[in-house]
């Protein structure tokens, strides 16, 4: 079974924490249980080898409703359905949806932020149904992921409009800022003896060939 997004993790979540307290660990083990996880999906983590995306998804999950006022802090680290969760339970047995959340009175100030930085965020109705289903954290790392691979297209293709001798300087230099090869000077130099070798030894060539 896929992983959950994060708002299909809402109601499951929200009835665990009218059954009983819930801490995030808890939960996502809990989560883990329901959506009968294998150890692969289990351990799948962010791209930035962070969190797991279940624990990530489910962490999230959770500040929504505490943002909702569906669930809130009774002990450090510990949650528990509010009287004002369980009636919303009961006026959605079908599930629930980030737009259900929206409809909430004080959401918005919930979350202390103006149209625009939610809108931002992949909050509003603006962005697609997959944004609108990942977490923030998701945003960001495929954001960074995006960029990453266009910087990277980007600089293989003006790569390869140089000169090999410039191209030979890019490399010495990446290899340096790498930790490799000692010093940028050293590099060079161990560069322009390899090119004095190469040109003696063509030149050795060229004269036993006319002779």
């Amino acid at each position: 079974m896929p992983i959950p997004t994060y708002d299909q993790l809402l109601k499951p979540l929200l009835e665990l924490a009218a059954s009983e307290e819930i801490t995030r660990r808890s939960a996502t083990d809990a989560m883990i249980r329901k959506f009968e996880l294998s150890p692969a999906e289990i351990e799948q983590r962010l791209p930035s080898g962070g969190s797991t995306y279940i624990r990530n998804r489910t962490g999230w999950a959770m500040t929504f409703l505490t943002k909702g006022n569906l669930i809130a802090k009774v002990a450090p680290k510990t949650y528990r359905a509010t009287d004002v969760g369980r009636k919303f339970l009961s006026e959605h047995p079908e599930g629930l949806a980030l737009s259900d959340l929206e409809a909430i009175p004080g959401w918005e100030e919930a979350w202390n932020t103006k149209a625009k930085r939610r809108e931002a965020a992949g909050l509003t109705s603006a962005v697609s149904n997959e944004q609108r289903t990942s977490t923030p954290d998701e945003r960001i790392e495929a954001a960074f992921s995006e960029l990453r691979e266009t910087l990277i297209s980007d600089l293989l293709s003006q790569l390869a409009k140089i000169d090999p001798f410039r191209f030979e300087q890019v490399v010495l230099d990446l290899l340096v800022a790498m930790g490799y090869g000692g010093s940028r000077k050293e590099a060079a130099e161990v560069t322009q003896k390899r090119a004095t070798k190469e040109s003696t030894a063509s030149s050795t060539k060229i004269a036993s060939a006319s002779t």
